[in-house]
Parts: C-alpha cells; sequence; structure tokens
C-alpha cells in the first residue's frame, strides 16, 4: 500500500502474535 514498511510490520505482528 501506500506505506509498504507499515502493511509489513502489521503482517508481521499478525503472523508472529504482536512483537
Amino acid at each position: 500500500g501506500e506505506d509498504e514498511y507499515a502493511e509489513g510490520i502489521r503482517e508481521y505482528q499478525l503472523i508472529h502474535g504482536k512483537i
């Protein structure tokens, strides 16, 4: 999306259970 970095973090949190 407009902020791929933020979306990447979002995906990571969803997958790994929030760092």
